[in-house]
């Protein structure tokens, strides 16, 4: 009995040292430049880790909306925030 759990607890160590797997290979190539050029984008460093990727503007980028119907893609406020009034804030 004591010989069973004693091999039954060597066979856990033994499994538990076990290495870890490789990590997943990442590609380095980046984008097909040419294929993001024939869509009409840009190869250029984006998010935090500044990775290469294809941009491709919106047709109307650049160009003043007023709500979201208006744009394809997000509709942005240029310019100063207007003052809220009787508003009290603290920090």
């Amino acid at each position: 009995m004591f010989k069973t759990i004693l091999a039954a607890a060597l066979a856990l160590v033994m499994v538990s040292c076990a290495p870890a797997p490789p990590p997943p290979i990442v590609s380095a190539a980046g984008p097909d430049v040419a294929a993001c050029t024939a869509k009409g984008g840009t190869v250029r460093p984006v998010c935090r880790m500044q990775r290469p990727a294809c941009v491709i503007a919106y047709a109307d980028a650049g160009k003043s909306c007023s709500d979201k119907s208006d744009c394809l893609g997000r509709c942005l406020y240029q310019g100063e925030a207007p003052q809220a009034v009787g508003l009290v804030g603290a920090g």
